[in-house]
């Protein structure tokens, strides 16, 4: 893989307050995206433009996500 085919993503952490940049491949999906980023996909929810995505959402084309940790528990 060349460097022109990756793409940058920035992760906007809404619980941290900070952003990242994370490097894709094209057909990275957000559990890609995820698992390249160290973050475990069961307790967050990822947002692009707002909009809640699933993980096998692709994410090529993307420029900036919204992670949003979630807790629950009684």
């Amino acid at each position: 893989m060349t460097g022109q085919d990756e793409t940058h993503v920035i992760l906007f952490l809404q619980r941290e307050g900070k952003e990242m940049s994370v490097t894709l491949a094209p057909g990275d999906r957000v559990m890609d995206l995820l698992d390249r980023s160290g973050i475990m996909p069961d307790g967050v929810l990822v947002l692009r433009e707002g909009v809640p995505l699933p993980l096998d959402e692709n994410v090529e084309g993307t420029s900036r996500l919204t992670v949003i940790r979630v807790a629950s528990g009684g």
